[in-house]
């Protein structure tokens, strides 16, 4: 399945440095945040990077990954 993320600015070295995701690809850049795009085969793939970067990331598409993640955060601040 095909992804789009959002992320920041001040988190662009890391991404250009390292591939944290499945084909990852660094989009367009804007004055204040950049696309990165990447194919997973399931929702895990990307995930746990999508929590590391929190709150400098989000999820674009799709929005079942956007709602895993969502759904993951909700159940860390209930503990």
């Amino acid at each position: 399945m095909k992804v789009t993320l959002e992320a920041d600015n001040i988190v662009r070295d890391y991404f250009e440095a390292c591939d944290y995701f499945p084909q990852q690809k660094i989009g367009k850049k804007g004055p204040k945040s950049f696309a990165i795009e990447c194919r997973i085969s399931h929702p895990n793939e990307a995930l746990p990077n999508i929590l590391r970067f929190l709150p400098y990331i989000r999820v674009v598409s799709p929005p079942d990954l956007k709602a895993a993640a969502l759904e993951r955060v909700k159940s860390y601040l209930k503990k």
